[in-house]
């Protein structure tokens, strides 16, 4: 059973919905949900992005949640982060533009 998580594009009314594999790793869902992003929002391929869980609102970059760390890379699972979780986390796809 694949696990569906929902993107909205930072400070936009932007969303997605992508499925995922349980076994693949956080890092992997990192490289294919920005691969999927970039192609749906129309993401400018010079521009870095960044995949951030939300909800963090007061995190250590501000008060707002689209400010928070990203999502770091990780060999664990998506089933061993997210699975025990009652209700799906949702992220959101931050464009970070290169200068």
């Amino acid at each position: 059973m694949a696990y569906e998580f929902y993107f909205k594009l930072a400070y936009t009314c932007q969303t997605k919905t992508y499925s995922f594999n349980p076994s693949i790793t956080i890092t992997k869902f990192i490289i294919l949900a920005i691969r999927k992003a970039r192609t749906d929002f129309a993401i400018n391929p010079n521009d870095n992005v960044e995949i951030v869980e939300t909800g963090q609102h007061n995190n250590v970059n501000g008060i707002d949640a689209e400010t928070a760390p990203a999502l770091a890379l990780s060999y664990a699972t998506l089933e061993e982060t997210f699975g025990g979780r009652s209700i799906a986390p949702s992220f959101y796809v931050r464009i970070i533009p290169r200068t």
